[in-house]
């Protein structure tokens, strides 16, 4: 055998699977590093590297709903398929739990219509063909516009736009009109009237009926999908660390063998038999 466990993962934008190895303790670890550090653009790249070194069939031309389902993927199969979190009800002060259902969430984005009806026509000569940004952070509304033109058809030519050097693609866009912004500005909100009926969040108090719900929904602009992620990818660093202590010190597994070849979940199955023993 050349290589261990991998999985399936489904690319909308692509309209395919491309198959995947887990995330381990080790990948996981660098992400909750991250995190904690409030390195956006710094996790946005590692994701992207991250992707690139597991994926197994080879990935390129994603965009970040390729990468925000392909990361919620494995969110499932190598953490847990369920996302539980502990709020407070303003009016009580009373505790109470909110569990998210990943699967259904990742089956719900996977089947909207996001990639219909992506081809603005400029002329007889011109077709430029839209589709989502690849990164989840940007600095500006300057760059997302641009990031959303995906290939430009010339004269049955196409030009791959992410693909080119700065000067070949200055070339190329030189040739569209000044009216293309707009032109994906209303691509993009008709995208987000689509978005609009995913809801990753609507959590309401059951001791206030009165209160106002804490509503996350997703957008096709900001970084909706890094914060995302950064919560469910969200463990603690020193539950990370004393789940390695315990396996290492405990149960006499190699520290090297647990962060390069164990998922969390499979660690918290070790956690939960040596914990059972001892009672």
């Amino acid at each position: 055998m050349k290589r261990g466990f991998s999985c399936e993962l489904y690319a909308p934008s692509l309209k395919k699977t491309l198959r995947f190895n887990e995330i381990t303790i080790n990948y996981l670890k660098n992400i909750i590093k991250y995190t904690q550090n409030q390195d956006d653009d710094g996790l946005d790249d590692y994701f992207t590297e991250l992707l690139d070194h597991l994926c197994i069939d080879g990935i390129n031309n994603i965009d970040r709903v390729d990468k925000f389902c392909i990361l919620l993927g494995l969110r499932i199969i190598c953490i847990n398929p369920s996302f539980e979190m502990q709020f407070e009800c303003k009016k009580t002060s009373q505790p109470f739990k909110y569990k998210l259902d990943l699967v259904a969430i990742l089956q719900k984005i996977t089947n909207l219509e996001l990639y219909d009806n992506n081809t603005i026509v400029i002329d007889d000569n011109i077709t430029v063909e839209l589709g989502f940004p690849s990164k989840f952070v940007y600095s500006n509304q300057e760059d997302v516009v641009f990031e959303c033109l995906s290939t430009v058809n010339i004269k049955n030519k196409s030009f791959d736009i992410k693909s080119l050097n700065k000067d070949e693609r200055e070339n190329i866009l030189a040739l569209l009109p000044s009216t293309i912004s707009s032109e994906v500005y209303e691509y993009i909100n008709e995208k987000q009237k689509i978005l609009n009926d995913m809801i990753f969040m609507d959590v309401k108090s059951p001791f206030d009926p009165n209160d106002d719900p804490i509503i996350m929904p997703f957008d096709a602009i900001n970084n909706t999908f890094l914060e995302i992620l950064k919560g469910i990818y969200g463990i603690g660093i020193d539950e990370l660390y004393n789940l390695i202590y315990i396996l290492t010190t405990k149960l006499k597994f190699p520290g090297d063998y647990i962060e390069r070849n164990m998922t969390f979940a499979e660690a918290i199955v070790y956690l939960n038999k040596y914990t059972k023993e001892l009672k």
